[in-house]
């Protein structure tokens, strides 16, 4: 064997490791399934159905995996927020909600979005109704209210 160029006293030792078919196999697959998903189309092939206020008492047609957001006007600083009346279960999941405040550097208390992220769970129809409340004001009809109907397929 040549000598190593950095000690000319050393040897370079060769190792080789053998990889099971097995481990290599299952490498493999760890990695397919990273890469597309395990269940499905993966979340890139899915659609997001995005609704504001313009929705309201309107339908929307879902297929099962989709998503959709609701972006309604909203003031937390009033004491309002939207609630959901129905309309989330078996056919619409809660995925998420937060506010979103004004990107436009608006003082403090200025109205901002409420965003509801939902996911369509399974196939069938929901009425999705939604009341912008005070919780604290059970006998008070809502400010507003937001409807649609859902149909997942």
């Amino acid at each position: 064997m040549p000598e190593s160029p950095l000690c000319p006293m050393m040897k370079p030792e060769v190792t080789r490791v053998k990889v099971a078919p097995r481990l290599f196999a299952s490498a493999v697959l760890l990695g397919i399934v990273l890469t597309f998903g395990a269940a499905g189309p993966s979340a890139a092939t899915r659609d997001t159905i995005i609704v504001g206020p313009a929705a309201n008492g309107s339908q929307r047609r879902l297929e099962r995996g989709d998503r959709l957001v609701v972006r309604l006007p909203s003031n937390p600083s009033t004491g309002h927020a939207w609630q959901i009346r129905s309309g989330v279960g078996r056919v619409l999941a809660l995925v998420g909600r937060r506010y979103v405040p004004p990107s436009d550097g608006s003082r403090l208390g200025a109205p901002g979005t409420a965003v509801l992220r939902l996911r369509a769970a399974a196939t069938g129809r929901t009425l999705l109704r939604l009341a912008y409340v005070r919780s604290w004001e059970k006998s008070v009809p809502p400010a507003r209210t937001f409807t649609l109907r859902v149909a997942v397929s």
